[in-house]
C-alpha cells in the first residue's frame, strides 16, 4: 500500500496529465514517471497511465464533438483509421 502522501501526489499528477492531454496530447509524460517515482513496476506503470487518461480524451473528443463534425469528418476518419489499427496491433 502507497503512503497517503504517495496517493495524494499521483492524484496531482493525475489531475495535471488530464488537462495536458485535453489541450495538446503528451500526458504520459507526466502520469508514467509519476508511477515510476512511487515505485510501480513499469510495465504496470505504462498500463496504468494509458488507461487512466482513457476517460480524459474521451471527454475532450466530447467536448470538440461539434468542430470535428462541421468542418472534418473525412479527417476525423482518415485518423480514425490507423488509429484503430495501431492500437489493435500494438
Amino acid at each position: 500500500m502507497h503512503h497517503p502522501l504517495q496517493l495524494l501526489f499521483l492524484f496531482v499528477a493525475a489531475l495535471c496529465a488530464g488537462t495536458v492531454n485535453a489541450i495538446a496530447g503528451g500526458g504520459t509524460l507526466i502520469t508514467f514517471p509519476a508511477l515510476l517515482l512511487v515505485g510501480v513496476p513499469a510495465i504496470v506503470a505504462n498500463a496504468t497511465s494509458c488507461v487512466a487518461l482513457v476517460p480524459g480524451s474521451a471527454s475532450s473528443f466530447w467536448g470538440y464533438r461539434r468542430e470535428l463534425g462541421r468542418g472534418a469528418p473525412r479527417l476525423l476518419l482518415v485518423f480514425t483509421l490507423p488509429s484503430l489499427a495501431g492500437g489493435l496491433i500494438g
